[in-house]
Order: structure tokens, then C-alpha cells, then sequence
């Protein structure tokens, strides 16, 4: 995942603090380090509450979700970190 973002940077990331394979507290703050300013922004969703927020925010991420969600937040956070622009294709899938 991290090679794919680092060579292939996405225009928003969303990752779950738990992931099979990787710490999603480690991979927020790799991402953040190696990207810089360049960065892609991270929604971190997890199902923990207001001391899960705090962690994700403190390891880099831009905003939290706690699961379960709607699927209204999902786009609530698509608006605010990639708003259409004309080079990304899922907002075409809205249509």
C-alpha cells in the first residue's frame, strides 16, 4: 500500500487504524513523513470513539470517521479534501 501511494499518490486516503497487514498508526505517519506537503489527506475510520480521534489526528490524519458510518459522511469528506475538479473519475460515478 505504502509503495502504491508513495508512486501513485491519491487525491484522499481513507484507512482504518486496524489493517490485516500493516499498523494504520504507522503507515498515517509514513505516508505524512515521505509525502511532505505533497501528501494526499487521510480520513482514518475506525470504530473506537473520541480517544481514537485524538490518536488519529495526533499520528497525521486530517479527519476521523467512526464506523459504523453513513454513507453521507463518506461524501460529506470526499467534498471537503477532493472536491471535483475534472481529473477525478468517482465523482463521474455520482452522476
Amino acid at each position: 500500500v505504502l509503495n502504491f501511494i508513495m508512486n501513485q499518490p491519491p487525491a484522499l486516503v481513507f484507512m482504518d487504524i486496524n489493517l490485516p497487514d500493516n499498523d494504520g498508526r504507522v503507515l498515517c505517519q509514513m505516508i505524512k513523513q515521505r509525502l511532505g506537503d505533497a501528501a494526499p489527506p487521510i480520513v482514518v475510520m475506525t470504530a473506537g470513539g473520541e480517544s481514537y480521534k485524538k490518536a488519529a489526528m495526533a499520528m497525521g490524519a486530517d479527519d476521523f470517521i467512526s464506523k459504523p458510518f453513513k454513507p453521507s459522511q463518506i461524501l460529506e469528506k470526499l467534498e471537503m479534501f477532493a472536491p471535483p475538479t475534472g481529473k477525478h473519475d468517482f465523482w463521474q460515478l455520482l452522476d
